[in-house]
C-alpha cells in the first residue's frame, strides 16, 4: 500500500485474500463469493459481541451495509467503520475513538483463531479441552495459563472470546476449507495495530468432524420441514427445533410421521467436534412411534 493509503487505513479495517483466483483484477465467481459472504457474516458477529462485552451495551443487530473500497491486484476490501451508527457512537467513549474499535475488532477475531488452534493441538495430543472463564480486562491475553489434569487441560478464556468463537465458528470453517493454497492462498484482517492470517495450514484446526453418541435422547414432536431425499427433517417440539436424520429403512416411517403432532423419536445426538460446547448439532432417529 502507498502512505497514503496507510493513512487512509488507520481507523478502518482491511481484508484482504491472495491467490489464482483474484489475479488481474478478475475475481473467480465462487471464491469471491465465499470471502465476502463469510467475512460479512463473521464482522456482523464480531461486532456485535464487541458492542455487548467491550462497551457494556446489550446485544443488538448490526446493519451489514458495510461502505467497502476494493483494491486492484487480490482481493483487498477496506472496511468503513464510521458510517455506521453503532460504531460512531461507541468511538465517543473509546480512547482512541474508531481506532480503537477497529483494533478491538481485530484482535477478538485473532482471539477467536487462536482459541481454536489451541484447542486443536490439546485434541491432537489424545487430550481433552475444558475452558475456564477469566473475566481479566487484558483483551490480549487469550490463554494466560493452562491447567492440564491427567488426560484434561483447562484453557483460561475471557467470557467473551470464547461467546464470539461459537458464533463465528461456521463461517470461519467455510472460509478455511476453501483455503486450498492455490485459487485462495490466504486470508488476513487487519487494522492499525492488529492483524491475523489464516492459510492452508490452518484447515486443520475449523474441520468439521461429527460423531453420534451412543446416548439416548427421546424427542416429543412433530417432523416438519422434511427431505427425504436426504433422509433429514426438523422435530418441532413446544419450544424448539431439532435437526433430525435417519437411514433408508426408516423412510417408510417418516413419511408417516410427517406434519402429525405428538410423534415420539428415538434417537442418538450428534455432536460436532469442531465445536466448543459439544452440543448436540443432529440427532440421528432409529425407531419412532405415531400416536
Amino acid at each position: 500500500m502507498s502512505k497514503n493509503n496507510l493513512i487512509e487505513f488507520d481507523s478502518h479495517i482491511l481484508i484482504r485474500a491472495c491467490g489464482n483466483a483474484f489475479n488481474d483484477g478478475k475475481y473467480d465467481l465462487r471464491s469471491l463469493e465465499t470471502v465476502v459472504h463469510n467475512y460479512r457474516v463473521m464482522l456482523d458477529k464480531l461486532i456485535a459481541t464487541q458492542l455487548q462485552y467491550g462497551h457494556g451495551q446489550a446485544k443488538r443487530n448490526i446493519k451489514s451495509n458495510y461502505e467497502v473500497e476494493i483494491k486492484n491486484g487480490s482481493l483487498e476490501f477496506l472496511i468503513y467503520l464510521c458510517n455506521m451508527d453503532n460504531l460512531a457512537a461507541m468511538s465517543a467513549s473509546a480512547p482512541t475513538g474508531l481506532v480503537d474499535i477497529s483494533n478491538k475488532i481485530v484482535l477478538l477475531y485473532r482471539n477467536v483463531i487462536e482459541l481454536y488452534q489451541m484447542k486443536n493441538s490439546i485434541e491432537q495430543r489424545g487430550e481433552t479441552a475444558q475452558y475456564n472463564f477469566d473475566e481479566s480486562e487484558n483483551d490480549h491475553s487469550i490463554a494466560k495459563g493452562m491447567i492440564i489434569n491427567g488426560g484434561n487441560v483447562t484453557i483460561n478464556v475471557t467470557q467473551k472470546v470464547y461467546d464470539c468463537a461459537q458464533n463465528i465458528g461456521r463461517p470461519l470453517q467455510n472460509v478455511t476449507k476453501n483455503l486450498d493454497g492455490r485459487n485462495i492462498e490466504s486470508i488476513s484482517m487487519c487494522s492499525k495495530n492488529e492483524s491475523s492470517n489464516l492459510t492452508h495450514d490452518d484447515q486443520h484446526s475449523f474441520k468439521s468432524n461429527k460423531e453420534m453418541l451412543s446416548d439416548e435422547v427421546i424427542i416429543t414432536g412433530r417432523l416438519d420441514r422434511v427431505s427425504f431425499s436426504s433422509s433429514k427433517g426438523t422435530v418441532v417440539t413446544a419450544g424448539d427445533k431439532h435437526l433430525v436424520e435417519w437411514n433408508e429403512q426408516l423412510r417408510g416411517d417418516m413419511h408417516d410421521a410427517g406434519d402429525v403432532d405428538g410423534v415420539t423419536f428415538w434417537t442418538h445426538p450428534i455432536i460436532d467436534l469442531m465445536k466448543l460446547d459439544k452440543k448436540p448439532v443432529a440427532y440421528k432417529i432409529y425407531k419412532c412411534e405415531i400416536p
